[in-house]
């Protein structure tokens, strides 16, 4: 007989006798003899047992070393907190501050080397030799490595809020304030902060690794764990005033604001505005995605519904990134925009995968689950706006009203310093319309008259994009990873010509004529309808153009730019599908055909909202499939791909299934 774990380690033989009957053989059969060990055994074991004490050696003189360490660290800690509370606050200089940090995470960072080896060193002993209370040490070693890396983060947090005390000139002022010699100061403030936060993110991820070893432990650890969490893992204050656990993705959204400030090579000209105008309500999106990480949050439809809005968010600014680098790439920081782009991407793929998960739940078979004894408060509310899309905020009243007010910030626990960079802006809505949200603008003061020259001045300009534009949007088009956020673009740039337009009838009112001069405001206002109509004929024309998405569709027969007309009755399909599909034409203005859509049925007769597949289809892939292609490829020769553009329920129920009536 051999031990399971080691093949060397042998016991006693199963031998049988003449008459079959199975025994032990001790290999007591010489007269003062007994049962001898393998010599290969006895050496293992003498090995093992060197090791084990070895190792035990190690454990203790950690032990006797450690009182020194956290001494040290106690002694490092409160030097750092006296940076920020006690007498101390303002008598120190920046410097000094600066030395105390850099000292307390370098004595940090050693300890959480050496327990890292030590730790190595206690499971290789367990692996060996297993003792009753090794499950303790294990937590407590954990535990140790959780502290000793929240404490890293907490020293980054207060450092980030140290360098941004150094420059009290950049939270008071006002871009328009700075002079030239200020600008190139704050560029290379920013650049730091920069640095500084994605430290700080490294040092959270780190915390968040650290938890969920600690969370791990066995028998102890989830108890562990939650009362680490609770006491040292940063937090997202939120604007009813409750907080929930931050999210990697609350500190990305400080990033993002960050980045736009160092990718124009010339700071607070158009370009950073044009930036600013992508990249902040982004900013919201992020947040509310960031709001799903707990999956109790929500229901199951809900929270489907925001990830796949947050997701076409992101494509939106995808676009408009890619189409803004067009127009003025040559005066963007290469490097820092490729890292915003990156960003971007990188919280793109997130939500598709958080999405994918959702979706998994969704065909997950699980038998009933009871719920929960009471009802959970559920103090966020999911609102529906035009222009940003769904968000996630807190609703409260407003002069005898409600409103929902979206917009966080992150802060460390146990009263430490404030958020870096303060807390970030929030919007407010009301609901204009059932469950449609507006939002509430802050009181403007009456606008200042300007001169026709000035307004001539701006017309000019926004006139001379207006072409470079509507090509810069037809070359990216195919490339367009939302095609409606193209149209979205243009008639951004429409609406600033509307702006002039009302400017000029507001302050110059004059007869029309049929002739206006060049130069009069008369001119000016044909010029400017001129150019806002072009753009919107382009804007539906690059649409038109592109292969038929949902959106898109549902954009252009909103916009009754195109209408759905059903085309015949059932036609019985051949093939590997052997089903029956309904086509539809999707028609222009002239009634010429853009696109098709099939509804394919399992039988002849089924219900119209029971498809069992819906696409939209090409003009001139109206009747070929990707195996209808391959079936008449020559060897070796490849096909084209096939385009199916998806249909979802809530089109065909809307647009469908009225006309099937």
């Amino acid at each position: 007989m051999v031990s399971p774990a080691n093949p060397l380690e042998t016991g006693p033989w199963l031998k049988s006798d003449a008459a079959g009957v199975w025994d032990f053989d001790t290999g007591l059969h010489l007269r003062g003899g007994g049962p001898k060990k393998s010599p290969v055994r006895a050496s293992s074991a003498k090995s093992v047992s060197q090791q084990v004490r070895e190792l035990n050696e190690k454990y203790e003189a950690l032990g006797l070393r450690e009182p020194t360490l956290n001494n040290e660290l106690n002694a490092a800690r409160a030097r750092v907190k006296e940076i920020h509370i006690g007498e101390t606050l303002h008598s120190l200089t920046y410097l000094e501050k600066t030395v105390r940090i850099k000292h307390f995470r370098s004595l940090l960072e050693k300890a959480h080397a050496e327990y890292t080896l030590e730790h190595g060193y206690f499971k290789t002993r367990h692996a060996l030799f297993k003792q009753p209370k090794d499950h303790l040490k294990e937590g407590n070693f954990n535990r140790t490595l959780f502290n000793i890396a929240s404490d890293i983060a907490y020293s980054q947090h207060v450092f980030i809020t140290v360098f941004i005390e150094l420059y009290p000139e950049f939270l008071e002022s006002t871009f328009e304030t700075l002079s030239v010699h200020d600008t190139e100061r704050f560029i290379g403030m920013r650049r730091e902060l920069f640095k500084a936060q994605s430290k700080h993110l490294e040092d959270f991820r780190l915390q968040v690794r650290s938890l969920q070893a600690l969370r791990e432990s066995p028998r102890v650890g989830f108890g562990y764990a939650r009362e680490s969490a609770l006491k040292a893992m940063p937090k997202v204050s939120q604007a009813d005033g409750t907080s929930r656990p931050a999210t990697e993705l609350d500190f990305l959204t400080t990033h993002l604001l960050t980045l736009v400030d160092i990718v124009p090579k010339t700071p607070f000209d158009a370009q950073w505005h044009h930036l600013g105008e992508i990249i902040w309500p982004l900013t919201f999106t992020v947040q509310a995605q960031a709001q799903l990480a707990e999956p109790d949050s929500f229901s199951h439809q809900e929270r489907v519904e925001v990830l796949r809005d947050i997701h076409e968010r992101y494509a939106r600014a995808y676009d408009a990134l890619a189409i803004l680098h067009l127009e003025v790439g040559d005066q963007f920081n290469l490097v820092d925009y490729n890292r915003l782009v990156e960003m971007v991407q990188e919280l793109s793929v997130a939500c598709e995968e958080q999405l994918t998960e959702e979706l998994r739940r969704e065909n997950e078979w699980l038998p009933a689950q009871p719920g929960p004894s009471r009802t959970a408060q559920q103090t966020s509310r999911i609102i529906r706006t035009r222009k940003h899309g769904i968000l996630i905020g807190a609703a409260r009243s407003a002069h005898g009203a409600q409103v929902v007010e979206v917009g966080e910030s992150v802060s460390d626990p146990l009263q430490r310093a404030t958020s870096p960079g303060g807390r970030r802006s929030t919007l407010t809505f009301r609901e204009s319309s059932p469950n449609q949200w507006e939002e509430v603008e802050p009181v403007v003061a009456q606008p200042v008259t300007r001169s026709l020259g000035a307004i001539r001045s701006q017309c000019n300009q926004l006139l001379d994009r207006v072409d470079p534009q509507i090509n810069r949007v037809k070359v990216y088009a195919k490339n367009s990873r939302f095609p409606l956020e193209l149209e979205e673009i243009l008639e951004r740039d429409a609406l600033k010509l509307d702006g002039l337009i009302r400017e000029i009838e507001r302050d110059f009112p004059s007869q029309t004529v049929e002739k206006p001069k060049p130069g009069t405001a008369q001119s000016l206002l044909k010029r400017l309808r001129e150019g806002a109509a072009k753009l919107r004929q382009q804007a539906i024309w690059v649409l038109k153009s592109l292969p038929p998405t949902e959106p898109v569709v549902d954009f252009l027969l909103k916009k009754n730019e195109v209408q759905l007309i059903k085309e015949g009755e059932r036609v019985k399909m051949f093939g590997p599908r052997n089903d029956y599909v309904q086509e539809y034409q999707v028609l222009n203005k002239n009634n010429q055909v853009l696109w098709y859509a099939h509804l394919h049925y399992s039988q002849l007769n089924s219900a119209t909202n029971t498809p069992t597949a819906a696409h939209f289809k090409l003009k001139q892939q109206r009747k070929v499939s990707k195996q209808s292609l391959e079936a008449k490829a020559k060897p070796g020769e490849r096909v084209a791909e096939v385009y199916y553009g998806k249909i979802s329920k809530k089109m065909i129920n809307e647009y469908f299934i009225p006309l099937a009536q």
